[in-house]
């Protein structure tokens, strides 16, 4: 299987034409009703790495109290969180800014092709492609979460998203849901 990723042109027809199983990221323009068709025709797949789009519209970097979440605090170096407190206080040159500014747009448009991919049974999985500023190893699975869910999926569409789409994904039949017969760990929590 083949996953590509081709930047502006991720969700372009020619690639899925061309013989690609998926992409590694979701598409940054807005697909259209037909675009979403297509892909779902031709059976191809997306992760979602909502949190590099994030990161890059530096919208996580405006409130550090992630960084107080023991999934980042305990796993993460001392100089790492400095340096990411340092980053989220730089002055921004006028360039970085309305790049920023821009990436708002294209969250938002990659979040709306989330929605429309889950909701059409295209196969979409949870993925971060950390590490970028904010988009950090671990907690930045759970945060993709939350950024799912801010898309519109629910709670439990966004878990399976990051479960069952995960193993149906990579073709696993084993694992992604719990079953009988399936492999898991279930750690059970108030």
């Amino acid at each position: 299987r083949v996953i590509i990723d081709q930047w502006q042109r991720n969700g372009s027809r020619d690639l899925v034409e061309d013989g690609i199983y998926g992409f590694a990221h979701l598409p940054t323009r807005k697909l259209t009703d037909s675009d979403v068709e297509f892909m779902k025709d031709r059976q191809v797949a997306f992760i979602s790495t909502l949190a590099v789009f994030e990161s890059q519209s530096r919208r996580r970097l405006k409130n550090l109290a992630f960084m107080q979440d023991p999934l980042v605090h305990d796993t993460s170096p001392p100089s790492f969180l400095e340096g990411l407190r340092h980053e989220a206080e730089r002055q921004l040159s006028p360039a970085e800014a309305e790049d920023a500014k821009r990436w708002v747009g294209l969250l938002s448009n990659a979040m709306a092709n989330a929605r429309a991919l889950f909701h059409t049974g295209v196969v979409l999985t949870a993925g971060t492609d950390a590490a970028y500023p904010g988009d950090m190893q671990g907690e930045g699975l759970h945060h993709e979460l939350e950024l799912l869910v801010e898309a519109g999926l629910t709670p439990l569409e966004a878990i399976s998203i990051a479960t069952r789409n995960a193993a149906r994904f990579i073709g696993a039949s084993d694992w992604g849901t719990i079953e009988p017969g399936k492999l898991a760990t279930l750690i059970i929590i108030d």
